[in-house]
């Protein structure tokens, strides 16, 4: 049976190249990278997939830890037949990038950490509950839901780059309202994981190419954390995109594809 059955994925630019691998964070889909995996598609053969638990791929009951996810994707590797690839992750993707590279390194050719570090901050998973249990899904049609965030959602925690991200996060289920296109349970099992465990080992084990890459104005990966990592394993180079909060390929895409260029392609 075929592995990446489970998974809703793309692969894009030149099948000779070297191989590059995108990673969403937390409640993400593959296709929020794929403005940027555009920009790399002459240069590398591409894969983009909604991991577990997100967006069209399957939702086991259970299964949330980094470790599940890196197994992921070394199934999906060995069945694609990639020997080697640079793994990019984005927050929770970073967190499974930094698994899978510190696994199995032989198999990992560079490595991006976007605005993640081996620990969260308690408060950053305590926002992100209160974001997903205040939205009252399910919504009866979309534009009730466009409503929604439009009106109390934006005038609760102001930030419309949230507000965009939270509704993209909604798809019509098989009653035909509009739910989360994630699995909620598991995304709650992630944030516990994120709460009582660390990757410190992990993060250390980096041999590099590694680029730990931190938004300038993010509480998730503070700045003196960023340091820290920085300190404890010398190996991992280190860029601030000033102005940047959490959603950096969002809020600075031009600056982070020059980051990104000059990391890859050197």
């Amino acid at each position: 049976m075929s592995y990446l059955n489970n998974f809703n994925y793309q692969i894009l630019g030149t099948e000779s190249k070297p191989k590059l691998v995108f990673l969403h964070g937390l409640m993400g889909f593959g296709n929020n990278w794929k403005t940027m995996a555009r920009h790399f598609e002459e240069n590398f053969h591409i894969l983009l997939f909604d991991q577990r638990g997100h967006g069209r791929s399957f939702k086991p009951k259970t299964g949330y830890a980094s470790t599940d996810f890196a197994e992921d994707l070394f199934q999906i590797l060995n069945e694609l037949g990639w020997k080697k690839a640079s793994v990019v992750g984005h927050s929770m993707g970073a967190r499974v990038a930094a698994e899978f590279a510190s696994q199995h390194p032989g198999m990992t050719e560079k490595v991006i950490l976007v605005d993640m570090g081996p620990v969260s901050p308690l408060q950053g998973m305590l926002n992100t509950e209160e974001k997903i249990n205040f939205v009252p899904v399910p919504f009866a049609t979309r534009d009730e839901a466009r409503a929604f965030f439009d009106g109390p959602f934006l005038e609760k925690f102001k930030n419309d780059v949230v507000k965009q991200f939270f509704y993209a996060n909604l798809d019509q289920d098989d009653k035909g309202q509009m739910n989360w296109r994630f699995f909620k349970p598991g995304i709650q099992e992630i944030l516990w994981n994120s709460r009582v465990g660390d990757q410190w080992r992990q993060y250390k084990a980096l041999k590099g190419p590694a680029l730990l890459v931190r938004g300038g104005t993010s509480p998730d990966l503070p700045q003196e954390l960023y340091d820290e990592v920085l300190r404890e394993n010398p190996r991992i180079e280190g860029v601030v995109v000033a102005g940047a909060g959490h959603w950096v390929h969002v809020e600075k895409p031009d600056e982070l594809f020059e980051i990104f260029k000059k990391f890859l392609l050197a």
